[in-house]
C-alpha cells in the first residue's frame, strides 16, 4: 500500500531538522487522519538540548501538517533513542 505523498513530503522536510544531530524520521503509515512517524533520536554530545525532544517534534510536525496536509490531524511517534 502506497503512503500518502503529501505526508511523506512533510516528513522529509522535517527530517532535515533532526538529521543534523544524527536523527531520522520515517513515515510509517497514515490512517484516519493520523500519521505514524518513527523518530530515531540523534545525539549531540556538545549540545544535548539541541536534540529535538519527542513532544517538541510532535508539535512541529502537527504545525507542518496543518500547513501542508490538513487531512492529518494527529501524530503518533515511535521513538527510538540512540
Amino acid at each position: 500500500m502506497a503512503l500518502d505523498a503529501t505526508a511523506e513530503y512533510v516528513v522529509r522536510q522535517a527530517n532535515a531538522f533532526v538529521e543534523a544531530d544524527g536523527g531520522s524520521l520515517v513515515l510509517v503509515s497514515v490512517a484516519n487522519g493520523v500519521a505514524r512517524v518513527r523518530y530515531r533520536m540523534g545525539k549531540n554530545e556538545q549540545c544535548p538540548e539541541c536534540v529535538l525532544a519527542p513532544e517538541d517534534l510532535k508539535t512541529f510536525l502537527l504545525e507542518m501538517f496543518a500547513q501542508n496536509a490538513s487531512h492529518i490531524s494527529a501524530v503518533e511517534l515511535e521513538v527510538e533513542r540512540a
